[in-house]
């Protein structure tokens, strides 16, 4: 899939069925999500974090990524189940 294509749509969970079987993609969309992030776009990089995280439950540098997003969003309750691991 094109990243431009991507990053213009709306966000959504069903990101998973994209990078279920390809790594490549996962680290694709690892990116992306960063560069959301810098930009503030924290609603459409939490939308790839939580997919990635549907992916990969024990990957602490995930849940670390959507512990921040909350937190910049103003949802520390939902940021501390994110770091409780």
């Amino acid at each position: 899939m094109n990243p431009m294509k991507i990053l213009n749509s709306k966000p959504s969970i069903s990101l998973c069925m994209i990078v279920k079987n390809d790594l490549a993609k996962n680290e694709d969309l690892d990116l992306l999500g960063n560069v959301y992030i810098k930009l503030n776009q924290y609603d459409k990089a939490l939308d790839i974090y939580l997919a990635l995280y549907q992916l990969y439950p024990n990957q602490e540098n995930i849940s670390r990524r959507i512990a921040g997003i909350y937190a910049k969003l103003g949802h520390t309750d939902q940021a501390m189940k994110y770091l409780d691991l």
